[in-house]
Order: C-alpha cells, then sequence, then structure tokens
C-alpha cells in the first residue's frame, strides 16, 4: 500500500463541522442564539437526528475499515484506522477503499 494522506483540510472541517452541530444539537443556549443569529429552518431535533446519523455512518464507515485492513494485511494499524476512520469518516476510508481497489 503506497502512503496516502489525509488532508489537513478534510480533517479540520470533519472536525470542527462536527464538533459545531453536536453543540448547536445539544445546547439549548447556543441553539437559540444560532436560530436568532445564523438560521432557525433547522429545528434542534432535526439538527439532533442529522448528529446521531453522522455518528452511526461513522461507526459503520470504521468497522468497515476493519474490514479491509485485514484484506490489505495491515493488521498492525486495525486500531489507528478504526479510531481515524470513527473521527473523520469517508475521508479517511477513501485511502482504504482505494488501496484495496489498488491490490485487486
Amino acid at each position: 500500500m503506497t502512503e496516502e494522506r489525509l488532508s489537513l483540510g478534510w480533517s479540520v472541517a470533519v472536525v470542527i463541522g462536527l464538533g459545531v452541530l453536536a453543540v448547536v444539537a445539544f445546547s439549548a443556549d447556543v441553539f437559540a442564539w444560532w436560530a436568532g443569529h445564523v438560521t432557525s429552518a433547522l429545528p434542534q431535533g432535526l439538527l439532533q437526528a442529522i448528529f446521531a446519523g453522522a455518528v452511526i455512518t461513522h461507526l459503520a464507515e470504521a468497522c468497515y475499515a476493519l474490514t479491509l485492513v485485514r484484506r490489505l494485511g495491515l493488521g498492525a494499524q486495525r486500531a489507528k484506522w478504526f479510531w481515524q476512520t470513527l473521527l473523520l469518516g469517508f475521508p479517511s476510508l477513501g485511502i482504504l477503499v482505494r488501496a484495496a481497489r489498488a491490490s485487486q
């Protein structure tokens, strides 16, 4: 597997985006400010559902990353790929998917 690295831009965008979503979705005070200054188009319950969906999606991606790690013979890096993909989602998983396709 060639050493492809995650883009710093992707990493920062995903972490900040999920962080802001979590705070706005689960803090009544922050949501009130958000609704008054940014947009009130999305109710807080919907933002909570979006966050829950993102967490479930990232968990599924991280589990699939473990399958690809085994297929690529990268067992020693199993924890790294799981946690990285759990946090960052498809930008991390994409690296493994491309490596798996290249190895076929």
